[in-house]
């Protein structure tokens, strides 16, 4: 997602301001993003099953989201019903960067937000900041409630 979206924003802002073009493939993302909510939000009618979310996200993001993928991460917390991780190294806040587009990152980060948030009554998803916004690190957390 990372250079079509970039391109996007660079090809809009030939025809319209850097402010519309930005809301604009905001807008694409933040739709993307709801979409992949509805269906993790169909698994999550399962019973039980939100109890392994934490164990797969841990699993998932060291399968996925890895050094080999542009990411680096230190893990905090990854068992227990909890999932938590600072990400210190970011492509989609380095190839934003380096393309003289930082701002359009936070469209990423904000997706993560959109698509995590609220999956299921028993699951929080917290974060209090991002590399693409300026933090040091993305601090992600999810856990089951009460842990």
């Amino acid at each position: 997602q990372i250079l079509p979206g970039i391109a996007a924003y660079e090809t809009l802002q030939t025809v319209m301001s850097k402010e519309d073009a930005l809301s604009t493939v905001h807008g694409y993302v933040e739709k993307h993003a709801y979409n992949s909510r509805k269906s993790l939000k169909v698994f999550m009618c399962i019973p039980g099953l939100y109890r392994l979310v934490p164990g797969l996200f841990a699993k998932g993001v060291k399968k996925i989201f890895n050094e080999a993928a542009g990411f680096a991460s230190n893990d905090i917390q990854t068992r227990g019903g909890v999932w938590r991780i600072d990400m210190v190294k970011c492509p989609y806040n380095d190839v934003c960067t380096k393309y003289g587009c930082p701002e359009l990152c936070a469209c990423f980060c904000d997706s993560d937000d959109i698509t995590y948030d609220n999956l299921h009554k028993n699951l929080l998803w917290h974060r209090t900041k991002t590399l693409g916004k300026g933090g040091d690190c993305c601090d992600f957390c999810l856990k089951i409630k009460g842990r």
